[in-house]
């Protein structure tokens, strides 16, 4: 079961946190299946946790950290859905077209009465930063005018400043005590721009918690805690995915077992030096044929042959050979220039050239941002249209090419750097009112340089 530690967080913190889900979404089912994720991935993470580590700050924390996450991923459509016009019927309910960060100022300070610190510590935001968000995100459900809202002296800009404190009955001073909550109470009684605006404002706060107060009746904590309980437990794998990994750890098991007889095998052994003895004795093996060559006695001082010797009879002496052994050839290892000896021909492999790789195409950030404005629109973008499926382009954004955006049409795509000139040339030829150009960097986006990064927005107005 759940630790004590979380089934208190769940009942006295997931009601708070789960307005802030259910307030920016018009569908309670879509509210309800994204709180769920949320909470069972806080479960996944803390599971492991010792109940004595856990405590309220650090499951919110986590709760904030996903929550955060998924609004910076679909921040684009959040901003597509807070620029859409109101239909008659979120006229009255215009805080779901805010963006995440003020819609969560709003309902911690006017709903949850969250102290500006605790927000501050789970949105990352300064204490000026979250008491201006949440007022200018209660300026904007309630409707009103730049003329309700104008400055006429200092005191009333102080006044939207401490609007937040003073309704959560928080004391405040400043350094030099020129406006503190006395201060408030006295300009509220003489202005008659800030009774105005208090008024309204305050007409839509009870608006906004009456709706509070319904969507709190839709939560059940039950569900809830059963739910991350299977979350928290079983992590809901299928069965299958079970089934699969129990079978992989016994039949690693049983292979473990089966080869430890056969360890040694499977081991390579490194080979032995030979010792010292083993040389010695394989040099006494070793038997060296010596061949003695022919010795040949020095011969005598030869007399010499002169015509008294011959005339006498004496002859001449003869060379005396000294006996030898006889000697003993060995073949020659090597095979004799008369002899033939047929080498074996060994077949030589094709050598193969090495294959000239292709060049690494490089990555640039580079793009280019062109504006254009047209008073026909609608055809104009058709032509746009048929101009780039004549180059075969690709989009490289999240949006279809000629998504309606901020009033316009929006086209992100890649080009052919080829293909490049003559697009922007063609383009032209279109007869565009007014058409930009500029050549701008990404901060993580890169493309292959080969190709060409275009964001292209027509709109009908006078400027792009």
């Amino acid at each position: 079961m759940l630790s004590q530690p979380i089934l208190d967080w769940l009942k006295t913190e997931a009601p708070g946190l789960w307005l802030l889900v259910r307030m920016g979404s018009s569908d309670s089912v879509v509210a309800t299946e994204r709180f769920h994720f949320f909470m069972q991935n806080v479960l996944r993470k803390t599971a492991s946790k010792k109940p004595e580590k856990l405590n309220s700050d650090l499951l919110t924390q986590s709760f904030m950290k996903h929550l955060r996450l998924w609004a910076s991923k679909n921040r684009l459509q959040n901003q597509q859905q807070a620029n859409q016009p109101l239909s008659w019927q979120d006229e009255q309910r215009k805080w779901i077209y805010l963006m995440p960060e003020k819609l969560w100022a709003l309902v911690s300070a006017f709903l949850l009465d969250w102290p500006i610190r605790k927000s501050n510590h789970y949105f990352g935001n300064s204490k000026q930063s979250v008491q201006f968000q949440a007022f200018e995100a209660l300026v904007e459900i309630s409707g009103l005018t730049n003329a309700d809202v104008a400055i006429l002296e200092p005191n009333c800009a102080r006044f939207d400043l401490h609007y937040v404190d003073w309704f959560q009955n928080v004391e405040w001073s400043d350094r030099l005590n020129i406006f503190n909550k006395t201060h408030f109470d006295q300009h509220l009684k003489s202005c008659n721009r800030c009774q105005a605006l208090h008024q309204k404002l305050k007409a839509k706060i009870q608006q906004f918690k009456h709706e509070a107060h319904q969507a709190r009746a839709e939560l059940d904590i039950e569900p809830l805690q059963s739910i991350t309980f299977s979350a928290a437990s079983s992590m809901d794998w299928p069965w299958i995915l079970r089934l699969g990994f129990q079978l992989l750890m016994v039949s690693a098991a049983i292979f473990a077992v089966l080869s430890l007889p056969y360890i040694g095998e499977l081991i390579p052994k490194k080979k032995q030096k030979p010792t010292l003895v083993a040389n010695m004795q394989k040099k006494e093996e070793r038997v060296e044929q010596v061949v003695a060559p022919p010795v040949v006695a020095p011969s005598p001082v030869s007399a010499p042959t002169s015509a008294v010797a011959l005339a006498k009879g004496v002859p001449s002496p003869q060379p005396v050979l000294a006996q030898t052994r006889p000697v003993q050839t060995l073949p020659s290892p090597l095979p004799s220039a008369k002899s033939k000896v047929a080498l074996p021909v060994v077949a030589q492999a094709p050598v193969q050239s090495p294959s000239v790789s292709a060049k690494d195409v490089g990555t640039t950030t580079e793009f280019y941002r062109i504006g254009a404005t047209s008073l026909h629109l609608d055809e104009d973008a058709k032509k746009v249209m048929q101009v780039l499926k004549k180059y075969d382009v690709q989009r490289a954004g999240e949006l279809d090419l000629g998504a309606i955006y901020k009033g316009g049409r929006y086209f992100h795509f890649t080009i052919p750097k080829n293909d490049f000139a003559s697009f922007i040339k063609e383009l032209n030829t279109l007869g565009f009112d007014k058409l930009t150009q500029q050549k701008a960097q990404s901060a993580d986006r890169k493309i292959p340089t080969d190709l060409s990064r275009i964001v292209l927005w027509v709109g009908s107005g006078d400027s792009p």
